[in-house]
């Protein structure tokens, strides 16, 4: 009966040692526990801070690049809008010069118009004046040779008259052997043709030769009035060897 009192008290004195060893170990427990779970709290405040300063740094570089993106499409702006500023100044100076230009062209151009209007009309005038003293002279010329010749050309009127006459009379001898007895009756269509043609050829020579006497016609012409202006030219300056003589 006292060895189980003995062991009741045995056991009763080990149970609250066991206990209490239970309790500072669940407490020792605990305690990790905590500690473990503040660690664990620390932890995850320092990564959430962590976190929110390395999304505060991200935010501020991004708007930092953002905000040098903005500074550089103004600046940008600004440089395009100066460049096309220039660009629509230069164009318009440009427009005035090449205006300016037209307009000095335009009045270079009307007084080289004007300039050649005065010089033809001027030439124009040098030569109706020329023409009109050439027709004086002529005239002049005509005069005096009238005037100085006038006796001989009386004198020889007979002798024209008779060599008129003479010339008349071989002028028509001439056009009656040339004027030939035009005789078909007798001729068939073959022969009619040959006489057409030959009719033909010798119509062609009498113009040719018509032609060349009129050129010859011409040229004596010329050669006549170059006489009268080298004859009037003569009286001229005899006249103005006098004129001097006299004064002298």
């Amino acid at each position: 009966m006292q060895s189980y009192q003995l062991d009741y008290l045995n056991i009763a004195i080990r149970v609250p040692n066991t206990l209490i060893t239970v309790c500072v170990c669940v407490c020792v427990c605990v305690c990790v526990c905590v500690c473990v779970c503040v660690c664990v709290c620390v932890f995850v405040c320092l990564f959430v801070c962590l976190l929110q300063d390395l999304h505060r740094k991200r935010q501020e570089k991004d708007m930092a690049e953002l905000t040098s993106l903005i500074e550089s499409h103004f600046v940008q702006r600004k440089k395009d809008e100066d460049e096309l500023i220039s660009l629509v100044n230069r164009i318009e100076k440009r427009r005035t010069e090449r205006a300016e230009q037209q307009r000095i062209r335009s009045e270079q151009e009307k007084e080289r118009q004007a300039r050649l209007a005065e010089e033809k009309e001027r030439r124009e005038q040098d030569e109706q004046r020329r023409k009109h003293d050439d027709d004086a002279k002529k005239k002049k010329a005509l005069t005096t040779m009238t005037h100085t010749y006038g006796g001989i050309q009386q004198k020889q009127e007979g002798k024209k008259g008779a060599k008129k006459q003479t010339e008349r009379e071989k002028k028509k001898k001439i056009l009656a052997d040339r004027r030939k007895a035009l005789i078909i009756d007798h001729l068939n269509e073959d022969k009619l043709k040959e006489k057409a043609n030959e009719l033909w050829q010798w119509m062609m020579e009498l113009e040719a030769e018509k032609f060349d006497l009129s050129e010859k016609l011409k040229k004596q012409k010329y050669d006549i009035n170059q006489l009268l202006a080298r004859v009037q030219d003569h009286q001229s300056a005899k006249g103005r060897g006098k004129a001097k003589a006299v004064r002298r």
